[in-house]
């Protein structure tokens, strides 16, 4: 799962484990602009591949999709906050990134997911339970339908069965989740609060204005926050008190998180 600190809700990528696309359901996708990347690996896990496909076919289109609805210009980057799982930090995959010209790739300290990383604070927590939730639906439903015809119900745990309704269940779960969700999961890990305190942001629902200066640079701020705002404003040494405006408030922090990158039982 991927989410903007302005309440952006990214496409999904679901991994599901095979060697061909064979692996893949056979169903209705849905709009493009939600449409999700599915792929494999033979252990569904991502991979640098993977991940250098998620790259092209989801958050490149997306943040020149916002580009171009806001007007922002050719030489505005998206800043990428990743945590350490290796395919993230590969050379392969950096370079995909850099390659692009669209992105600041920033990383969250080992075993500081759950307090730093966005979507881990709380999309992925009420995706979980709306997955769920789906499920439970489902399995009402075919219950008292056997019940009512008389008939014994048994659960098909058949992978061809199982793969189309479970990929429902996720794609219906990840609609659930509002902009709302995305913003306040921001503010939960102190990304959009900590620059809003030290007058960083003056309008994180619109085009964000910001000044930044050496001295805020070096304020106590979670260094996640501090090195990224540099990597934005140029480089630390090149800050200065002139504003400046960031417009990328729809994707200003994305968070790609863990789940871009896990099974399909998504997390």
């Amino acid at each position: 799962m991927a989410g903007s600190a302005a309440g952006g809700k990214i496409p999904l990528q679901f991994v599901y484990a095979g060697k061909t696309n064979q692996v893949h359901p056979n169903v209705a996708i849905g709009p493009e602009h939600l449409r999700p990347n599915i792929t494999h690996t033979e252990s569904h896990w991502s991979s640098v591949a993977t991940m250098i496909e998620y790259l092209h076919e989801v958050l490149v289109p997306y943040v020149r999709l916002m580009k171009d609805l806001h007007g922002f210009s050719e030489s505005q980057r998206a800043l990428l906050l990743y945590d350490v799982y290796a395919p993230h930090r590969s050379d392969a995959f950096l370079n995909a990134i850099f390659a692009t010209n669209l992105f600041v790739v920033r990383y969250v300290p080992a075993a500081c997911t759950d307090f730093l990383q966005a979507m881990d604070a709380l999309p992925n927590k009420m995706m979980k339970g709306y997955v769920r939730d789906c499920f439970i639906s489902w399995f009402a439903d075919r219950v008292v339908e056997h019940r009512r015809a008389g008939v014994e119900f048994k659960l098909d745990t058949r992978i061809s069965y199982i793969r189309p309704l479970s990929f429902r269940w996720i794609m219906d779960a990840h609609a659930r989740l509002s902009s709302d969700t995305f913003v306040q999961a921001f503010i939960k890990v102190g990304i959009t609060t900590a620059c809003v305190e030290r007058g960083l942001w003056t309008n994180i629902n619109g085009v964000i204005r910001a000044t930044f200066s050496p001295a805020v640079m070096a304020s106590p701020a979670p260094p996640v926050v501090r090195t990224s705002l540099a990597a934005l404003g140029g480089g630390g040494s090149a800050l200065t008190h002139t504003p400046i405006v960031i417009p990328a408030s729809p994707f200003l922090f994305i968070d790609p998180a863990v789940s871009t990158t896990t099974p399909v039982t998504s997390t």
